[in-house]
């Protein structure tokens, strides 16, 4: 059975004010949600569970699933009334708005009493038999206007309710738009300032939705630190096409990702340990759950880490970006989800190209690392350590050895059956710190996802590092491992077909022209 907001006269002050008390539907009711105009803002009257077939109420054709959009049902006392009905877990509280439906029409423009249509509810029975409907109209625009000078519970006109603990910032003003900066097979990025911020606008096509969901959802779990990408909003547009678009609008980096970084510059071994680290305390505080009094985050795998979804700040530090294919691990994780092999190709662990991922947490946490060894690896071949050049062209990880566009099958014999890595230069290993970082890499890109080392094994090493090359000495430690069953305990493995999305060059349709704002929040 699904969930629904709810909201009525017996409610306390905080379901008004946070929006998250729920009740339980029958078999036969969906979740709606009624809204009034207030002296021109849209105020919470009553949500819940309502018959699905309740009189001139929910109409089958408009019926929705995850969100609810909003239509114009009628005018009372001069004052508009909006409701929207759907079927999803909740999806009463995804409020959509758009202009179009909310138009008054002919046939919804006349004085009309929008409650006597009301199914009724099992906690307003007694009130809607013992007085007439009338009466009962007054009572609800009376109890409407308590609560809105109570509460003072403001929602701006034209944005979607995103529920988002904490509260994010809406997309209120109009954005400036300078150029795209990124294009790939989601979509792309538009360089943008809002509020006198430069900001970044990833603009995800219709057939991406579901990694649209996946980010914003992820961005709820308090993803607040220096080395994770700072979240403005997710929006929902309308092309100048009349597609429908969905936006992630983050800081904007000018320095673009850590790929584009090490294309044209190489590093010194300071710099390199500096990036390193800020990008490891990004994946280590993603691995780590939180659970305090304030903060609620689970753990969370990352399941696309590569160096173009590191950014490269301006104080030369990293931050993790793009969580459109994560997962998060509690309780209520659905083991159904999140099947199937995601990623991108290149950076896939051994047994996400097999297809053979155990369903445990630290199986996926260990995927992560896999994936940060190779970028470590990307780091260190475009280092000048003092005693070996950098490489004087930025290569990807296993360009040398598949080239630049390779099959899934390409890379399964080649990393998996032959099972092959990155060249580590000779001269590296005569270079003690260079040679500690070697091991890391190795023990990062193992084979085996239970002897890999974790993120914060990794972070450890690379601190040790770092304090050696402020004067101390390089010191190796036993540094955490991760600890998972073999294989085939217990859990069933999970594989698929989806190969994930790399980068590409090039334009779409969607990208070649600043966008028409038309909001369909």
């Amino acid at each position: 059975m699904s969930q629904c907001l709810s909201l009525n006269e017996k409610k306390s002050q905080k379901c008004f004010e946070d929006l998250n008390c729920f009740e339980t539907c029958g078999k036969n009711q969906v979740c709606t949600i009624f809204y009034r105009n207030m002296t021109g803002e849209l105020q919470p009257g009553f949500a819940g569970c309502w018959e699905k077939e309740g009189k001139g109420f929910c109409n089958p054709d408009h019926l929705t699933h995850i969100d609810c959009h909003l239509r114009h049902k009628g005018k009372h006392n001069g004052i508009d009334s909006f409701m929207c009905c759907c079927t999803g877990n909740r999806c009463n509280k995804n409020l959509i708005q758009n202009a179009t439906l909310m138009t008054p029409t002919p046939s919804t423009s006349t004085e009309t009493t929008l409650m006597t249509e009301l199914p009724k509810h099992p906690e307003s029975k007694t009130l809607q038999y013992s007085i007439p409907p009338v009466i009962c109209s007054i009572f609800v625009v009376i109890a409407l206007l308590y609560f809105w000078k109570r509460h003072k519970q403001r929602i701006p006109s034209g944005h979607p309710l995103i529920p988002y603990q904490p509260p994010t910032p809406i997309i209120t003003k109009p954005l400036q738009w300078d150029r795209v900066v990124n294009v790939g097979q989601f979509g792309c990025v538009w360089k943008a300032t809002y509020n006198n911020n430069e900001v970044a606008v990833k603009i995800i096509q219709a057939h991406e939705k579901s990694s649209w969901i996946t980010e914003k959802t992820m961005y709820q779990y308090n993803l607040v630190h220096d080395n994770i990408l700072k979240f403005y909003s997710a929006e929902k547009r309308l092309s100048d096409s009349n597609m429908i678009q969905y936006w992630i609008v983050t800081q904007y980096h000018a320095n673009g990702s850590l790929a584009d970084y090490l294309s044209s510059n190489t590093l010194d071994w300071t710099l390199m340990l500096q990036l390193a680290i800020s990008m490891t305390q990004g994946i280590a505080y993603l691995h780590e759950e939180i659970m305090t009094e304030t903060i609620r985050k689970p753990i969370i795998a990352h399941r696309d880490i590569k160096s173009r979804n590191v950014l490269v700040r301006d104080n030369l530090t990293c931050c993790i970006s793009d969580f459109g294919s994560a997962c998060q691990f509690s309780e209520n994780t659905d083991k159904e989800e999140i099947k199937g092999q995601v990623g991108t190709k290149r950076y896939m662990a051994p047994e996400v190209l097999e297809g053979a991922v155990a369903f445990q947490t630290e199986s996926y946490k260990s995927i992560d690392c896999y994936s940060l060894s190779l970028i470590l690896w990307e780091l260190l071949s475009r280092c000048d350590t003092g005693q070996v050049p950098a490489e004087p062209v930025y290569q990807l990880p296993f360009e040398a050895e598949v080239g630049t566009n390779p099959t899934l099958e390409e890379l399964r014999a080649c990393v998996s059956e032959q099972g092959m890595r990155p060249k580590l230069k000779a001269g590296w290993t005569r270079d003690p710190k260079v040679t500690e970082l070697c091991n890391t890499i190795e023990e990062g890109w193992d084979k085996e996802g239970d002897a890999r080392l974790s993120a914060p094994g990794v972070l450890q090493r690379l601190k040790e590092l770092q304090l050696a090359a402020e004067g101390g000495e390089v010191n190796p430690t036993q540094a955490t491992r991760i600890n998972i069953p073999p294989y085939g305990d217990g859990d069933s493995t999970l594989g698929g077909n989806s190969t994930g999305v790399s980068f590409l060059s090039g334009s779409t349709s969607s990208c070649g022209k600043e966008p028409l704002i038309v909001d369909l929040s």
